[in-house]
C-alpha cells in the first residue's frame, strides 16, 4: 500500500509555482487529495517537474475553493511519468494542502 505524504501549498500573492513532491529515478507520483483557495479570480494548473501539464488549466471564482477528496482506486489519480516530480502552477495567490503518494 502506497504511504500518503501531507504538502502545505503556500503560493504567494502574484502566484508561482510549488514543488509538491521531487521526480525520484523510476517512480510516478500520484495526487491523491487536494483541496484549497485563491485570493482572486485565477487559474492553477498541475504539471511535471519536466513541465508537461497532468491537468488542464482549472479556473477558480475570487476567494473559490478547490476540493478533491480522493478515491481510493488509483487510476483515477493525476499521475506523473515515471522520474518526474509533481509541480502545481497559480497565476494568483493559493493556499492549502495536498496528499501525495509516490511509487
Amino acid at each position: 500500500m502506497e504511504s500518503l505524504e501531507s504538502v502545505v501549498i503556500d503560493i504567494p500573492e502574484g502566484g508561482g509555482e510549488q514543488l509538491l513532491k521531487a521526480a525520484s529515478a523510476g517512480t510516478q507520483v500520484r495526487l491523491r487529495r487536494f483541496w484549497g483557495t485563491t485570493s482572486a479570480e485565477g487559474t492553477i494548473q498541475f504539471k511535471e517537474t519536466g513541465h508537461t501539464a497532468v491537468s488542464g488549466p482549472i479556473r477558480l471564482a475570487a476567494r473559490g475553493g478547490f476540493i478533491d477528496l480522493g478515491d481510493q482506486n488509483i487510476d483515477n489519480c493525476l499521475t506523473t511519468a515515471a522520474g518526474q516530480g509533481l509541480v502545481l502552477h497559480s497565476d494568483v495567490a493559493f493556499g492549502g494542502f495536498a496528499k501525495i503518494s509516490q511509487m
